[in-house]
């Protein structure tokens, strides 16, 4: 990657804003470089949701995800996001998001007697 004066602008803003989407989970400059060296290489970028159906989620039902970007999870990896009780039947809403934000989503299997299916 050439560095030009608007990659640079770029970056500064990038690093000035703190750990947030595209580099959520970054906490230093090396890891904000890194990661924007990754967003705007020339290889493609692959981003992608999976989704994990629980039964019990704090006693309830609900389905669990993490983000990825080229393999590697975005943010904490100790942590998951959470969809569950009323927001479980927008689980469209969500689907429709990732796609539009660019993320494949891929439900992954609970056992092996179930199925694991990727939406693009």
């Amino acid at each position: 990657m050439k560095w030009t004066d608007e990659l640079v602008i770029e970056f500064a803003r990038a690093n000035t804003q703190g750990g947030y989407g595209d580099y959520n989970g970054c906490k230093t400059i090396h890891a904000k470089l890194q990661r924007f060296k990754e967003l705007h290489s020339k290889r493609k970028m692959v981003k992608e949701t999976r989704v994990e159906y629980t039964e019990d989620y704090g006693g309830i039902r609900a389905f669990t995800f993490q983000r990825f970007i080229n393999g590697r999870i975005v943010g904490d990896p100790y942590s998951h996001g959470v969809i569950k009780r009323e927001s479980i039947m927008d689980l469209h809403t969500f689907i429709i998001d990732e796609i539009t934000s660019g993320y494949s989503v891929t439900f992954l299997k609970q056992n092996k007697d179930e199925f694991s299916r990727k939406i693009n």
